[in-house]
This record gives structure tokens, sequence and C-alpha cells, in this order.
């Protein structure tokens, strides 16, 4: 059974490619946690946890789901985590997770995804992105095959920065960093309350049509990044940077793409049902399909807003 953590879709891109290719079971965390509900699980194919991560840890959102949830059936526990940079010690928290669970700690797999932690960092560009979308596809395919075979993922070496990393640094990165002060909301805003729906830890409410948090964000920063109208800011840093996994289709998501054709033709290597491609609209000025194209600065993006009012379809 594959059991995924993810917020702006590396990890669930990662965990639908494991279990295609491993033939097994796939479910969602983030929507049990948002209901508040654990998990029963049984299977008797190896377990593989997949998440992002989070100060060079395991998320400790997820780690909490896993320890409250109960498992039977097999004993073998596999972990792929999906980084920016790397991964740090993740995996002495993990063995001492998989001690009190009784798991049989197989090995973590660090796989490198586009950089979405855009509170700190910086997105990258499109064809970096689909760069390293295509590697962690088969790096993820490789780790299936290992799975397959009961092979234990290598052992991971994290020397001393790896341990200070994933040791103080963790420590302060989640009582100084992470927090939602900093969140803020433009007139972009259309109140459709996509940000509440994709908060897991249920942090977000819609008061008076706009978006309220209450003190318990964990960054995933799924409410930011799959805002339809980029509505959503941290502070200044996250202005004109959103990241999405580019694979997943906006209708998962629930973010209609840009309605215009022409802006297809005129900027399209990539379609625009691919969330991030959002841009496009924003470069294109685009109101409504088949209008004319002018520069504007006055909304963030019309063609989300259009289509919203016009009932435009998803896809």
């Amino acid at each position: 059974m594959v059991i995924y953590f993810t917020g702006t879709g590396n990890s669930r891109f990662l965990a639908r490619s494991l279990a295609s290719a491993l033939e097994d079971e796939l479910v969602s965390a983030p929507e049990l946690i948002k209901q508040n509900r654990t998990g029963s699980f049984a299977s008797e194919k190896p377990w593989v946890f997949v998440s992002p991560t989070y100060g060079w840890q395991i998320p400790r959102t997820f780690r909490r789901f896993i320890m409250d949830s109960s498992f039977t059936g097999s004993d073998q526990a596999y972990f792929v985590m999906d980084c920016g940079s790397g991964t740090g010690n993740a995996q002495k928290g993990i063995r001492e997770l998989c001690a009190v669970k009784g798991f049989r700690f197989m090995g973590l797999a660090e796989i490198k995804m586009p950089e979405n932690y855009i509170a700190v960092f910086s997105a990258p560009d499109e064809k970096t992105a689909e760069k390293l979308l295509r590697i962690g596809e088969k790096k993820a395919l490789k780790a299936a095959g290992q799975i397959k075979a009961g092979e234990a993922f290598p052992e991971r070496k994290a020397g001393v920065l790896g341990s200070f990393l994933s040791g103080p640094v963790n420590r302060g990165f989640y009582r100084f960093t992470i927090g939602d002060r900093k969140f803020r909301v433009t007139g972009a805003c259309i109140s459709c309350g996509q940000c509440a729906e994709n908060c897991m830890v249920n942090n977000i409410t819609i008061e008076n049509g706009r978006p309220v948090w209450h003190g318990g964000c964990i960054h995933c920063m799924a409410c930011i990044c799959r805002c339809p109208t980029e509505a959503i800011e941290y502070g200044k840093h996250s202005v004109g940077r959103r990241s999405l996994c580019p694979r997943l289709r906006s209708r998962e998501w629930g973010i209609p793409p840009c309605p215009c054709s022409r802006g297809r033709r005129r900027f399209g290597r990539q379609p625009c049902a691919r969330p991030w491609i959002y841009r496009l609209s924003r470069r294109s000025g685009c109101r409504s399909p088949g209008t004319s194209h002018r520069s504007t600065s006055r909304s963030p993006l019309p063609a989300a807003r259009g289509a919203r009012r016009r009932g435009s379809p998803a896809d």
C-alpha cells in the first residue's frame, strides 16, 4: 500500500507513479487528516510512505498520522521523500518511527523535485521543473523495482552537516519559520473557498468572503499554490512565484485553466491546463475566450475571474 502526504503535488505525483508500477492501492493521508481521522490499514504488500521534506525531516503532521494509525499485515516499510536540496539525516528519525510502529525499515529513497516552498525559496522555471520531473519519475520507477524485488534501499550517509540540518535547524525551522502571520489576501480573491477546502489541518475559514488563518499552519503551501487566481501571498517573497507539480491536471486540484485559446497558441509550449501556466493569462491580459490580448496591471488574473463569472469548464 502506498500512503502519501502532499500539499502542492510533488509527492502525489511520485506516489501515483509508485502505486501504478507496484499495482498497489493508493491512499491520501491529507484527505484523512482533514477529516480528523487516522487510518486502520491492512496489506500483505510492503508499506510505502511518500512525503515531502520539511526542514530535512519527514513532516511532523505525517509522522503523527503514521503514529496514530494502525497497520496489519506486512512489516516492511519503505520511505520515499522528495526534496529541493536534500533530506539531511531524516532516516534517523524514520528508523525511530519504524521501531515504535514495529516496522522493518527498508530504507529511504531521496528524490529531488521542483522546489515548492515558496515562503522561503524560489520555484524553478518550467524547463528545469520538467527536467526534474522526468528524472524523479525514473527514480520512482527504479525504487518500485527495488520494492518489488524485496530489496532495501541503499543506506544513506548523512554526515555531520545532515545531522545538524535534521536536528537543530529542523527544530529552529518549526519554532521560528512555521506560522501564518505573513499570509495576506489581495484584491484578486474571488471568494471561491478553495484555500479553506485545500487546508488539510482546517486552519483556514472564510469570513466576509476572505480567508482567515487561525495560527495552526504547517506550511504545506497548498492554499497559496493552489489558489486559482493567485490571490494569496506570503509576505513579499511569494509574489510572482507559484509551484505546483505541472504533470497533475488542473481538474484534480480544482484549478480552471486560462480559457483563452489564443493565449495557448501565442505562448504555449505547455497547455493552459497545467496549473502554473496561469501566468500566461497574466501576461496576455485575456478577459474571456476570443477577446483581444492586452497588457494589464489592474488584476493579476482577469481570465480566471471571467471564467468563474461565465461558468467556463475546468478543461
